[in-house]
């Protein structure tokens, strides 16, 4: 049984696409992923499993990940895992980060010359703070299609239909995301239509659609 001061276990969840030089991994959701927390990659060939610790969750399907000892390095190189390989990442039952006795804080907080202030705020299950505008929040990811070795798509819906897709197009070192819905693209009436479609879709930078 775990309590308040564990994170639960999580995974094995696979990666959906290939890990990056820079620490990046992409699994279908993160909604249960906290920095801090200790995770072991494997795949069929890296079967000894690399330890790491969250560094940050960046979007609803991607994180960064360090060194499971340095946890102030840099992203590390998780290139290794791929897709092909059936990378894979496991969280552990594990405590959580220690926090500041409430002894200790409340000196910090009201002593002649406060070093820390205390704020409370709502955020969402990726830490986000809630009311923050993040025009994709209410899409859900439904494919993945990772064919191309330069090129991803991933197709997204929300509840009521609306769809956008998104292509990544990876060039050496340079990520390019754009974006594809029905403003740019209007005789893709659906979803399923236009994924389908998806390699002869419109696409452009997020901030030129509307209807989002």
């Amino acid at each position: 049984m775990i309590d308040g001061n564990q994170w639960p276990a999580l995974g094995p969840l696979l990666f959906i696409a290939d890990g990056s030089t820079t620490g990046i991994v992409t699994v279908a959701t993160t909604q249960y992923i906290r920095a801090g927390q200790k995770g072991i990659l494997k795949s069929d060939t890296q079967t000894e499993g690399l330890s790491v610790r969250v560094q940050s969750v960046d979007s609803a399907t991607t994180f960064t990940v360090t060194s499971g000892v340095n946890k102030r390095a840099g992203g590390l190189d998780v290139s290794a895992f791929t897709l092909a390989d059936n990378a894979t990442v496991l969280f552990p039952i594990q405590d959580k980060s220690p926090l500041t006795p409430e002894n200790e804080r409340n000196k910090q907080l009201f002593e002649e010359a406060p070093v820390i202030a205390r704020r409370v705020v709502q955020v969402d299950e990726l830490g986000e703070i809630v009311g923050s505008y993040d025009p994709l929040a209410h899409y859900t990811l439904h494919d993945v299609d990772e064919n191309s070795n330069t090129i991803t798509y991933l197709g997204k819906m929300k509840k009521d239909g609306t769809w956008l897709v998104i292509r990544i197009t990876e060039t050496g070192k340079d990520t390019v995301f754009e974006y594809a819905n029905i403003t740019n693209n209007p005789t893709q009436l659906t979803y399923t239509t236009a994924y389908t479609n998806r390699a002869t879709l419109t696409y452009t930078e997020l901030q030129n659609l509307t209807g989002i």
